[in-house]
């Protein structure tokens, strides 16, 4: 891939390889000063504040404990006084220093805790001491000063020589830090300069050699060689090591090609020279051979016109026979239309005769639902007669007392009569109903079937009509076909005409070009006598 790049870009990549190296020196050696000062940050925060403060605070129990000696020495309520206010002072600044040691301190901040809140415990006793000074109780004071306050301070400055031992262990654990991080940072430090002093050395080298290598030689020998390579000199010993390559390799592999194109060109000068010859010859029989196709093309010619009439004559012929069948294809569409129409009358008549046979059918079997009826009507008649005939008995018994029943008898007897009557005339005209609707269903019958009859032979019609339809179109297309084909035909003359007359246009052009290639010949000779010329210049 570094192969690949660009000069510029090779020697722009070197140095920025050298750039971030020293970068990353540069954080590398800024995070190790970075260590270093927290380390120390660290110390001066913990260690030496912590100690700082401790020495402060046990400086001040002492001031405090002196001036409670003080207290107690004194001889006058003033003197008491102001030693009291010194030792208040003195607590506030111990109070403060006591505050620094719990946000510095990094052990367990409860042990600055217990000796703050022992320190404040002090605070009863010393109130107690000033108390009995006040009183006069001078005894009693210096034995509480002697013994209580004693312990305090005992256990307050051996409380305080802990933490200032912690302190101490801590100071020398961070300065053993610092001490390691330092020999660490220089002896990384000096890793990283060995690292860079290296990759320095291998991009220096590797940008040498990709230098190089694409001109695979000294400049100055480049550069001779191209110069007598300019002048035609070929015949130059190159060193034929294999490990050659870039510009001096290229111009090893060029001059041996030019050596070979030059045996070439010489080669190839004599060839055309031959074949300039071989074209002259070959012209002058081309403008012998277009001489006789100019014959043959107006004897073309004259045949494409005699076709062109003749298609001419079919097309007009075509076009008679097309009118001819369109008035046929016209007739038959007239009678396939008289045919449907003739198919859609037989078939409203069939349907027709249908309905009306259904009709009468129903008729007889109401006329035969009417006798059932008139039957039953006789048979009541004939019973209220016989009713009648009893009851006019039973008046006739009766005497005196039944002739208004046997007139009532002899009036249902007279409507029997008559309804009997009546019904004999209906049961008569019904028979002759029966037989008028018998005689029309059978009429109907017959008319259905003639007119099915009639619709069969609609059908055989139109099919006729529509194979006559058929054939017509037939005609009609075929008709079409001749009339395409001949105007094709025609097409195809009048382009086969223009084709002749371009024919016969090239074959003049073709004579004119065979007169330039005789030229072109001569000048193809004397062009290959000057390439020879122009290769011997080249010393191989």
């Amino acid at each position: 891939m570094f192969e690949n790049l660009s000069l510029g870009k090779r020697l722009g990549a070197s140095y920025f390889v050298l750039i971030i190296i020293l970068l990353i020196m540069t954080g590398f050696a800024v995070g190790e000063m970075r260590t270093l000062s927290n380390f120390t940050q660290l110390l001066y925060k913990h260690p030496f504040t912590v100690s700082v403060s401790i020495a402060k605070i046990e400086g001040n129990v002492t001031r405090m404990h002196r001036s409670m000696k003080d207290v107690v020495l004194a001889n006058t309520i003033e003197q008491i006084d102001e030693a009291t206010e010194e030792v208040l002072k003195i607590e506030s600044a111990t109070l403060t220093l006591f505050s620094v040691l719990e946000e510095r301190y990094l052990g367990d901040k409860s042990e600055i805790q217990d000796i703050k809140n022992q320190f404040i415990n002090w605070t009863p006793i010393r109130n107690e001491v000033t108390l009995l000074m006040r009183e006069g109780k001078h005894t009693a004071a210096a034995k509480i000063t002697k013994e209580k306050e004693a312990i305090y301070i005992k256990n307050l400055n051996e409380q305080l020589f802990s933490l200032e031992q912690f302190a101490a262990n801590k100071a020398n654990e961070f300065t053993n830090k610092s001490i390691s991080q330092g020999e660490s940072a220089v002896f990384n430090l000096i890793i990283l300069v060995l690292i860079g002093i290296s990759i320095a050395v291998l991009m220096t080298w590797k940008t040498s050699v990709s230098i190089l290598k694409p001109i695979g030689g000294e400049p100055k020998d480049i550069e001779k060689l191209t110069h007598k390579i300019a002048e035609g000199d070929l015949s130059m010993n190159f060193n034929h090591s294999q490990h050659a390559t870039g510009i001096y390799s290229a111009m090893q592999l060029m001059v041996e090609k030019l050596k070979i194109m030059m045996q070439q060109i010489s080669d190839s000068a004599t060839s055309q020279t031959t074949a300039a010859e071989e074209l002259a010859l070959i012209s002058t029989q081309t403008k012998n051979n277009v001489l006789e196709q100019d014959l043959a093309t107006e004897q073309v010619a004259a045949a494409i016109n005699q076709m062109q009439a003749t298609a001419e004559d079919v097309a007009k012929n075509t076009n008679v026979a097309a009118s001819a069948t369109e008035a046929a294809r016209s007739l038959v569409d007239q009678g396939e239309e008289k045919a449907e129409q003739s198919f859609s009358g037989a078939q409203g008549l069939s349907k027709d005769l249908d309905s009306a046979s259904i009709l009468i059918s129903e008729l007889a079997q109401s006329t035969q639902d009417i006798t059932g009826i008139l039957a039953v009507i006789k048979g009541i008649s004939d019973q209220t007669n016989l009713l009648a005939l009893n009851a006019a008995i039973e008046a006739a018994r009766a005497g005196q007392f039944g002739r208004g029943f046997s007139v009532v008898a002899g009036e249902v007897r007279n409507l029997a009569f008559n309804t009997q009557k009546s019904t004999a005339e209906i049961e008569e005209k019904i028979i002759k109903a029966q037989a008028q609707a018998k005689a029309s269903v059978e009429a109907m019958m017959v008319g259905r079937e003639r007119a099915n009859n009639i619709v069969t032979q609609t059908v055989d019609v139109q099919q006729a009509l529509a194979e006559i339809k058929a054939a017509v179109h037939q005609i009609m297309d075929m008709n079409s076909q001749i009339a395409c084909a001949t105007e094709e035909q025609n097409a195809v003359a009048t382009d086969v005409s223009q084709q002749v007359i371009e024919i016969k246009k090239l074959s003049n052009q073709t004579g004119i070009g065979a007169e330039n290639i005789n030229i072109a010949t001569e000048e193809l000779a004397q062009f290959a006598a000057q390439l020879s010329h122009l290769v011997t210049r080249f010393k191989i």
